[in-house]
């Protein structure tokens, strides 16, 4: 009534005479309760059978969100909201209804969810949105800056009637960069509450060792082994470190070393292990297979930055030939034999004057051959090989011109006296006077027993002196008997024509009797026997 009159009278003069009752005319309040916020907008009064805009002041409340007016202050829902039309006649309080605001802080990322306003008794779902950091994974959400675990994940159910700040909860990015070479591990994530496993897998590079991994590119030093543990809270690159294989080739023979890894920038020692081949020698180590020259020894330093395969260097082993003339000369030059290489044995024969060369022998005593010059020796083995000879013989044959018995032939050899024979031939009517070169010798040259010396074969003939007899004279009485005669065996011999002279007789002849009164041969006749005779005169 008193809100009316004061209206009235100051809007209207009451002019008429006469009595007036005036009746009060009530509006209703519209009384605002911020309900736990502040700056809640002051009374309104609605008119009755009017519209009242409720105000459009809103009140505060810090991390709520204002979502309208309700008639309870336990409403969760709201009636009014403000600027809105009151159209009931009648008084009311409206209590403020509050969100609960969700609020998003991306961490030290970027791209945070725009703010969300929760329904009091409702559930809200959290943004999807996730937010970004370079080299850090989004783990989800949680109400400390400073967690290391998760409260929330993206989209799921926010249910508390409070208001809340979600902070992100970042994993940091462990990457792995092959650096070189193939096969990657996947990132991986760690988490701020853990120790991260790194992982197990190993990238490739042909002809490299994978080492570990490292925090820079270019280091040869290894801060990671894989499947060791990674415990910063930082996000990391980790490049691969890679060992060059240093790998051994026995290049034809056995026994290699087992492959070597070298360190970045760190010296290899190699392999003091050497491989072996039969029947080669062992030089060392060369980068090419067909090198004759090794670049490396077992135990040498190997300084490169490279991967490297390394080829034994084989030296065949070979075999000195001699010969030796053995008292000759002319042997031939010392040959070379290579291992498991059959030799033709050199085809120049020595020479030694008097001998013939019958091959060659490992003994300077021998007396058969065992190798001949063009054949081949096989044996892995140096070689001293001597000349046999054998000394140039000479038969010696006997003649025994005329006669019979002649020694069997003889054999002299070089430079060695021959004894010949004792064996004489023989020959009737004639006397063996020794051997000839010449079959009409007269002149005996050699002996029976005596030396044949000459280097020469030859044919001795015997050398004979014919027989000879005595013819004697005996004047038998008388005198001037002939002179004694010589007979050659087989000649027939005159007898001499001299007459002996006995004083009263009358020479008859010769007989061999000096009692003979018949003469057997007359002067001049022939003397024919084989035999020394004394002839005596006959006389009358």
């Amino acid at each position: 009534m008193f809100l009316f009159v004061l209206r009235a009278l100051r809007k209207t003069a009451y002019s008429v005479d006469a009595n007036l009752t005036l009746y009060a005319v009530w509006g209703y309040n519209v009384t605002y309760n911020a309900n736990g916020g502040s700056g809640a907008p002051a009374v309104q009064v609605k008119m009755p059978n009017t519209s009242l805009q409720l105000s459009s002041v809103t009140p505060t409340w810090v991390d709520h969100t204002f979502l309208g007016w309700a008639i309870t202050s336990s409403a969760t829902t709201a009636n009014y909201q403000a600027g809105a039309s009151y159209t009931t006649n009648t008084p009311v309080t409206l209590y403020a209804v509050w969100g609960y605001t969700v609020t998003y802080n991306a961490n030290g990322g970027s791209g945070a969810p725009a703010m969300q306003v929760k329904t009091p008794n409702a559930s809200i779902t959290l943004s999807s949105t996730i937010p970004i950091w370079s080299d850090h994974t989004f783990l989800g959400w949680s109400t400390s800056s400073s967690a290391i675990t998760v409260s929330y994940q993206a989209g799921a159910s926010y249910t508390s009637n409070n208001s809340i700040i979600l902070y992100a909860v970042w994993g940091f990015n462990v990457t792995y960069n092959a650096n070189g070479g193939s096969g990657t591990p996947s990132m991986q994530i760690k988490s701020p509450s853990g120790t991260l496993t790194l992982s197990t897998t190993i990238p490739t590079w042909s002809n490299h060792s994978f080492l570990g991994w490292a925090t820079l590119s270019s280091s040869t030093y290894v801060s990671y082994k894989e499947g060791s543990s990674y415990t910063n809270n930082t996000p990391i690159s980790l490049y691969a470190v890679w060992g060059y294989n240093v790998a051994y080739n026995a290049n034809g023979g056995s026994g290699a070393p087992a492959m070597q890894v070298k360190t970045p920038s760190t010296p290899l020692t190699l392999s003091s292990t050497a491989p072996s081949w039969s029947g080669h020698t062992f030089l060392g180590w060369a980068a090419d297979s067909f090198s004759t020259i090794a670049s490396y020894t077992p135990g040498s330093t190997y300084n490169s930055n490279s991967s490297v395969t390394l080829y034994a260097v084989w030296k065949v082993i070979t075999y000195i030939i001699t010969y030796n003339a053995n008292g000759g000369f002319g042997a031939p030059a010392d040959q070379i034999k290579t291992y498991d290489v059959s030799l033709p044995l050199s085809y120049t024969v020595p020479t030694k004057t008097g001998f013939s060369f019958l091959g060659w022998a490992t003994s300077s005593f021998a007396t058969i051959a065992s190798y001949q010059p063009g054949s081949y020796y096989s044996v892995n083995a140096g070689l001293a090989l001597f000349a046999i000879w054998k000394a140039v013989t000479y038969t010696i044959t006997f003649n025994a011109n005329g006669g019979f018995g002649a020694p069997a032939d003889q054999t002299k050899v070089y430079d060695e006296n021959l004894m010949l024979s004792y064996t004489t031939p023989m020959r009737t009517g004639y006397t063996f006077q020794g051997w000839s070169t010449f079959l009409g010798s007269t002149i005996a040259t050699y002996q029976a027993g005596g030396y044949y010396t000459n280097n020469a074969g030859a044919t001795l003939y015997a050398v004979w002196k014919a027989d000879t007899y005595i013819i004697t004279y005996n004047a038998n009485g008388g005198y001037s008997a002939p002179a004694n005669q010589t007979k050659t065996y087989g000649d027939m011999t005159t007898l001499s024509y001299t007459i002996p002279i006995r004083s009263g007789y009358s020479f008859q002849g010769w007989a061999t009797s000096s009692f003979a009164t018949y003469a057997q041969y007359s002067a001049g006749a022939l003397y024919t026997d084989n035999a020394s005779i004394t002839l005596y005169a006959v006389w009358k």
